[in-house]
């Protein structure tokens, strides 16, 4: 069955799925749908302002200089992940930085990006209390408890960090440039 409505023809960037809910995100929004997936919410968009004319949409609205900074291209790349020790929390990644949702997708807020040198992730996840992100600056990492994202560098002869996976003891999986670290 494929899906219906906007997300027929949209680019998929990432699907999560998280007890009877699927979470699919594509450039520039995230929708959420019971398994079932036959109706699909708009539950946030990452847009100019102005740009969302969807009512219930928590479109993330950006300053003008941000706007000429940053240019249209880059709002358009997101990725969802969740939290496995809170089944509530879900995460967004973009090159606006990463946001938290603690109500199952109801709402969203960022994520400190203290100490990020660039917020265009990635990939991203969650897990034993800390957040990573593969950037192409490196690996980081906010501990979910601090207000500062801290660079990993040990071991790692490259920089540009593609994804980042976590195996069931808690060692890290790296995907770069220069092939897989751990």
């Amino acid at each position: 069955m494929k899906a219906q409505g906007e997300l027929a023809s949209s680019q998929v960037s990432s699907i999560q799925v998280q007890g009877e809910n699927v979470f699919v995100s594509t450039p520039d929004k995230l929708f959420i749908s019971s398994s079932a997936a036959k109706n699909w919410q708009n539950v946030f968009s990452f847009g100019l302002r102005g740009d969302s004319d969807e009512e219930g949409s928590d479109e993330f609205s950006v300053d003008d200089d941000a706007d000429d900074a940053l240019g249209q291209e880059a709002i358009k790349t997101s990725y969802v992940f969740m939290d496995n020790n809170d089944p509530e929390r879900i995460y967004l990644s973009s090159p606006r930085g990463i946001f938290v949702s603690t109500d199952s997708g109801v709402s969203f807020l960022p994520v400190s990006s203290s100490g990020l040198s660039n917020t265009g992730i990635k990939n991203a996840l969650a897990g034993f209390h800390n957040i990573y992100a593969a950037t192409d600056e490196g690996l980081f990492v906010l501990a979910k408890d601090k207000e500062s994202w801290q660079s990993i560098y040990e071991g790692i002869t490259t920089l540009d960090t593609r994804f980042v996976e976590m195996d069931s003891l808690g060692r890290l999986w790296l995907a770069t440039d220069k092939g897989i670290f751990r």
